[in-house]
């Protein structure tokens, strides 16, 4: 029994190292697989940000020329009008 037990225990020591090193690598690779998922929505939070800012000044310049533009066409109709009326005038 003892020359058994010599035996097994190398074997033993073997396979505890073995699954503690395990463990360690896998404790890192999660550890540093959430500093990068951090980094990642950090990144990405940055990018939404900006990305709305630009939409809303897209939207905003948009509609101020929209309305710029509809400003110039009543103008544009009025003077059409007019001249319309003073062609059937003569």
């Amino acid at each position: 029994m003892e020359a058994s037990l010599l035996t097994i225990l190398p074997n033993l020591s073997i396979g505890v190292i073995s699954v503690f090193s395990l463990v360690y690598v896998v404790q890192k690779f999660l550890l540093h697989l959430d500093e990068r998922t951090t980094r990642h929505e950090k990144a990405m939070l940055e990018r939404e940000t900006q990305i709305r800012k630009v939409e809303e000044d897209v939207r905003t310049t948009v509609l101020m020329q929209l309305s710029l533009n509809t400003a110039s066409m009543n103008d544009t109709a009025k003077v059409m009008e007019r001249v319309m009326n003073l062609l059937d005038k003569h």
